[in-house]
């Protein structure tokens, strides 16, 4: 018999709880987060997920992905992100097999409300076991986005969790992949600065010979195009002409840079802007 649970759980997820301690981490859990593989996190969070989702006969995981961005920026702190992997997992209800607490004659809304708090009161059981079973490999993970589908009565219910970590983690364990790379993303900001309020940088690194720069633009409307190109030929110039950052270039082969202004609504295209070396 798999096991029917529903209550209540008062939690608070307290993400690197065990890394933390007091405000500082060790050494030793600084290496241990820094060292452990993509590879090793999605197989250990990945059996934890469906070894606790498998004890309820009423859940199915449809779907179950590990998403990691090397070039997430943690804008706030103004660093790599360390925890750059997403979650997305999807998982389907069957709410006939849940006999115990469900009634048949129970109206659709009275569903959906029972539906929504048992997936509520299940994801973060979920959430807290993950954290508690795999600390480690949990700690590298930055966002959880799940849903729980049940297709018969037509019901959905979405959770999207980000694992906010404080300054002092972040800091510590900032994921640039070389001196250079934290050099050029120093000199980024520091040119920035006096607008930073206008755009947020969300992605930086490089890929397939690709310096990436990537930018979430607020306040779209106050900011003119000419500003944003403006802005773009500053940052190349800063790249092109610092010594740091030229290293870089080089030791990267780097053959392109790619300056990316995303607006903030999702029907509009991005500015893009890019420059051959």
């Amino acid at each position: 018999m798999k096991k029917t649970n529903y209550y209540i759980i008062g939690i608070i997820v307290l993400l690197l709880v065990t890394l933390c301690g007091s405000g500082s981490i060790s050494k030793e859990d600084i290496n241990k987060v820094k060292n452990i593989s993509y590879d090793d996190i999605v197989i250990s969070l990945s059996n934890i997920i469906n070894n606790f989702l498998y004890e309820y006969d009423y859940y199915t995981v449809s779907n179950l992905e590990f998403v990691e961005d090397k070039l997430a920026i943690d804008n706030t702190n103004e660093v790599k992100k360390f925890n750059n992997i997403k979650i997305l997992l999807d998982i389907e209800v069957d709410l006939e097999k849940d006999s115990n607490d469900l009634k048949k004659d129970m109206t659709m809304a009275e569903k959906y409300k029972f539906f929504n708090e048992l997936a509520k009161n299940t994801n973060k059981d979920l959430l807290d076991i993950l954290h508690k079973e795999s600390p480690i490999a949990y700690s590298k993970v930055g966002r959880v986005e799940t849903s729980y589908i049940d297709t018969k009565n037509k019901l959905k219910y979405s959770s999207n969790i980000n694992n906010s970590r404080d300054s002092q983690t972040m800091i510590t364990l900032r994921n640039e992949e070389s001196e250079g790379e934290k050099l050029i993303l120093e000199a980024i900001f520091d040119y920035i600065r006096e607008c930073k309020e206008n755009y947020e940088l969300k992605r930086f690194g490089t890929d397939n010979n690709k310096l990436i720069i990537e930018f979430d633009l607020y306040t779209v409307d106050d900011i003119h195009n000419q500003e944003i190109e403006k802005t773009s030929n500053g940052l190349f110039e800063l790249i092109m002409e610092n010594e740091n950052t030229n290293r870089y270039i080089e030791e990267q082969e780097v053959k392109s840079i790619k300056v990316i202004f995303n607006k903030e609504t999702n029907d509009m295209e991005p500015i893009i802007f890019e420059k051959e070396i």
